[in-house]
Parts: structure tokens; sequence; C-alpha cells
């Protein structure tokens, strides 16, 4: 089975009920969960795609119906230490900071077969009625990955492994429903 992939650039961002006034508002933070979109999308059954380098081709592999982004509106943040004993200063992202974990983040996505994810966005994925959570689903894949003899790293074949298993969990979702 050859890998495919939608990054669904095509499709709006899903408006989730947070209220207007704070849509558009940019949240100091480093964790999704603290903005009000992301906690309206988890009232709803989304669970945050993983931001880590091994998952990054998921959000595009991902049963589209099931999946979902909204807007990343923080403002990241890192601490800056001084060698004269001041206290960590904390200060925002550079903007070539952002440049260079999208960058990352394409190059791994190249050498699973995927194209350049849209950036700005954070990736928002629901689970069928009686799986979950997401981070034990993808223990489970895993696992099956390495029972299979895979390295479970951002390959071609790991993704392919990965898109074979989600087909399989949402076609037992849905017979079990």
């Amino acid at each position: 089975m050859a890998l495919a992939y939608d990054w669904g650039t095509d499709r709006d961002e899903v408006p989730f009920e947070w209220g207007l006034s704070t849509q558009a508002a940019v949240v100091e933070t480093d964790d999704e969960t603290d903005l009000p979109n992301v906690r309206a999308a988890m009232a709803k059954g989304y669970e945050v795609a993983p931001g880590d380098l091994l998952w990054c081709f998921l959000p595009a592999i991902w049963p589209d119906s099931e999946r979902v982004w909204t807007q990343d509106i923080r403002a990241r943040q890192m601490q800056r230490f001084c060698d004269d004993g001041r206290p960590p200063q904390t200060l925002p992202w550079p903007t070539s900071t952002y440049f260079e974990i999208e960058a990352d983040m394409n190059s791994c996505l190249e050498e699973c077969g995927v194209g350049p994810r849209p950036p700005g966005r954070i990736w928002l994925l629901r689970l069928p009625p009686g799986t979950g959570p997401l981070h034990d689903v993808l223990v489970g894949i895993s696992r099956s990955a390495d029972a299979a003899g895979l390295d479970i790293m951002c390959t071609t074949a790991f993704a392919e492994h990965t898109q074979r298993e989600l087909q399989r969990i949402f076609a037992d979702g849905a017979a079990g429903q």
C-alpha cells in the first residue's frame, strides 16, 4: 500500500464556540491546551495531535472526517540565562526559531513521503468511540510496528504501517457502533 496523505489545505478552520473576542488574541504559552480554541475542540472530543517529529505525518493520514485544525495563536517563549547571576529572562521566540522548526518538520515529512505541512495550525484528531486516548493508540501502533520488524522512526514504512493500523482502528470502531 502506498502512503496516501492529504493536509486538507482546501478546508477552512473549524470555528469552535470559544468566543470571537478571544479568537484572534495571542496567548503566551507553549502548551496548546492553554488556548481557548483548543479547549473548545477538546470539549467536543478532539485531542491535540502530537507535535514531535516521530508523528509529524499523523494529521495528514488521519481520516479526513475525524480531523480538524485551528489556528495556532501561541506566542511561544524561551528562557535566556545570564552569566552574571541575574534571574533568567522570558523572551518570545524569534521568527527564525519558528522557521527552523517548520524546516525540521518538513524535512522529516519528506523522509516519510509526505509533502510540507501548512504552517500555523494545531491539528485536532478524534478517535472512534471506545478507543483512545490518543497516546495509548499511538503506543499500540508503535508496538505493532516493532512486532512487524519496523523501525519506529519517521520513515515511509512506519508512516504506511501507521496508516494501515489507523484504517483498521477506524473500521473496527465503525463496526462496533
